[in-house]
């Protein structure tokens, strides 16, 4: 079923469902070993973030709970983080030379993309066969769900999103100022998770207003794309700089940081107007206008 609730089951019920769902999706992609295990992290870690933001709408109701098992789906993901990382960079790179057609000397560069496989390689070999990794993830995500059965909150209906729902849209807010007034990758990586959070949660409260809702997916998805692109440019910018003389000739590998940036400045330049669109409202408005609809939605009306 989709990552949402559901009109006609409780609060508590919908979060049991949507992490079971997430969890065994999590557990069949493990499980496909028709698919490239880069894929499969990949896949794994986007569920783990998804369990991540199910539990933070409704951390206010279970703050003990929320600790634990978000420490435990976070510390899941962070074993297969580095790999997916690596690939990313490579990834990365591939979607700038083709954003870069005519700046770019694939002959010139070449040394830059060969370097970046190596490296996604040597994470691959130094942190443990990705298999092995996987089989652990596979036990973490059993012992998971086992649990999630016996989860449950102080409230019901709304009141048990409210809160939750509303800090994460304060946070995306308040990042999206600090981002603009003084920017560096860790700001704007701040912004980026929230942001993604939020995104999630605008999915989960699809039923209220499919339409509306679609158009808002669509939006928190295309900001938080971009905030990746340059969140990837970053990380792979500073694998670069930190150690240049592994990349490629000084002159190239200048050249091709200065595109990184240019890049960056335009990524940056483009998320401005997106998130100013979506968070312009003061965050307790927009956490009513929700409850407003959730109301609408329950009693069955649209």
């Amino acid at each position: 079923m989709p990552y949402r609730f559901r009109r006609r089951e409780s609060v508590i019920a919908g979060v049991r469902r949507i992490a079971d769902e997430e969890i065994n999706r999590a557990l069949s992609a493990i499980n496909d070993h028709d698919v490239d295990s880069h894929e499969t992290v990949h896949g794994v870690r986007q569920r783990c973030k998804k369990i991540r933001a199910l539990l933070r709408i409704v951390r206010p109701q279970f703050e003990e709970t929320y600790r634990k098992e978000n420490a435990f789906f976070r510390k899941a993901a962070a074993g297969l983080s580095n790999l997916r990382d690596a690939q990313s960079m490579v990834e990365c790179f591939d979607r700038l030379a083709k954003h870069f057609p005519k700046q770019v000397e694939k002959r010139r560069i070449s040394s830059i993309r060969t370097q970046l496989v190596h490296r996604r390689n040597e994470f691959a070999r130094h942190e443990g066969d990705i298999d092995k990794r996987l089989k652990h993830c596979r036990k973490q995500m059993r012992s998971a769900r086992s649990r999630v059965k016996k989860w449950s909150l102080a409230s019901e209906g709304f009141e048990a999103l409210a809160d939750g729902f509303e800090e994460t849209y304060r946070r995306g807010h308040t990042a999206l100022e600090a981002a603009y007034a003084d920017p560096g990758n860790e700001s704007f990586h701040e912004w980026r998770k929230h942001v993604k959070y939020h995104g999630y949660h605008g999915r989960l409260l699809r039923g209220v207003w499919p339409s509306v809702m679609d158009a808002y997916r669509d939006t928190a998805d295309r900001l938080g794309d971009i905030l990746g692109d340059d969140h990837d440019l970053a990380a792979m910018r500073a694998a670069i700089v930190n150690a240049p003389e592994d990349f490629g000739k000084e002159r190239d590998v200048a050249a091709f940081v200065k595109l990184v940036d240019r890049r960056r400045r335009q990524l940056q330049a483009a998320a401005r107007p997106v998130g100013t669109r979506m968070f312009i409202h003061e965050p307790h408005a927009v956490t009513q206008w929700f409850a407003n609809c959730w109301t609408v939605w329950q009693r069955g009306k649209r």
